[in-house]
């Protein structure tokens, strides 16, 4: 089985709209093979690495403090531009956070960095205001600017106000809490449900936050087309292979636990379950 990374799938589909050449990494337990990433970079050419470092979508996985150190130093090492893009690490609920790789080269190389951060409150406040932050060294300040401007001219004005009041109000820190215990909750309900009716037939992660399950079945399973029959049944999810720029993993699968409640994750669990059973 390939290790290469899976993608969000709307930055494949941005990369598209550029001609970007992607380059897939492999990734171990602690994050991006660091080994790997050295070579593209060193072989000249690479112009950006996009980075999910919390709770990747759509695999849940966290790059490693250690990891982000030296992916830092590579950065800087061959000038190569690195986007931190971080929707969901404000929804850790297990473990300790972990600094970002923007502060961690703020912190080693001053305002000379090449880290770019961004992140949405989208998953910590309202997911219809489209609206996000971002964090750049000064010297790419005009550069977000120009771009940003001819993308959209510029973000709802009414959005950023309303925004603005949310935070001013400081009920932000509270909410972000029982989204952290909810979405432990849900993820827990998931994967007892999972355990309880897919037994052997699907394997999963245990992620420390964010709100996916990134799952695999059986080599011989195309999960494409386990979707087509949990459509007749009446539940969905999102075939992993559309996450690969190349060389995707058929037999994989993302999970969303965001809108779970204990009944219909084990309502889901079965309904995919029986789906199953009709492509053995």
């Amino acid at each position: 089985m390939s290790n290469a990374q899976p993608i969000w799938l709307p930055a494949l589909q941005l990369f598209g709209y550029t001609d970007a050449s992607v380059v897939e990494l492999e990734y171990n337990s602690e994050g991006i093979d660091l080994g790997l990433l050295k070579k593209e970079m060193a072989a000249g050419g690479v112009k950006m690495v996009y980075l999910t470092p919390n709770f990747a979508n759509p695999t849940g996985n966290t790059i490693s403090y250690e990891h982000r150190i030296e992916i830092a130093k590579l950065s800087q090492q061959y000038q190569v531009v690195i986007i931190e893009d971080d929707p969901y690490g404000h929804l850790r609920f297990s473990g300790s956070p972990v600094p970002s790789i923007f502060s961690i080269a703020q912190s080693l190389f001053g305002k000379d960095h090449n880290v770019c951060y961004m992140s949405s409150f989208s998953k910590i406040f309202s997911p219809g205001l489209r609206l996000g932050w971002l964090a750049v060294p000064e010297h790419f300040h005009m550069a977000a600017v120009i771009a940003k401007q001819a993308l959209d001219l510029h973000t709802s004005t009414l959005n950023q106000s309303i925004a603005a009041h949310y935070l001013e109000s400081g009920r932000i820190n509270e909410r972000v809490e029982m989204l952290k215990a909810t979405y432990k909750d849900r993820r827990d309900y998931l994967m007892q449900a999972l355990h309880e009716y897919m037994g052997n037939d699907m394997t999963w992660n245990t992620p420390s936050g964010g709100m996916f399950l990134w799952c695999h079945l059986a080599e011989n399973i195309d999960a494409s087309q386990l979707l087509q029959e949990c459509i007749k049944e009446n539940v969905v999810f999102v075939p992993g292979e559309v996450f690969f720029a190349h060389n995707p993993q058929k037999n994989s699968l993302r999970l969303s636990y965001s809108m779970l409640t204990a009944d219909n994750a084990q309502e889901a669990a079965i309904r995919i379950a029986r789906a199953l059973k009709k492509l053995k």
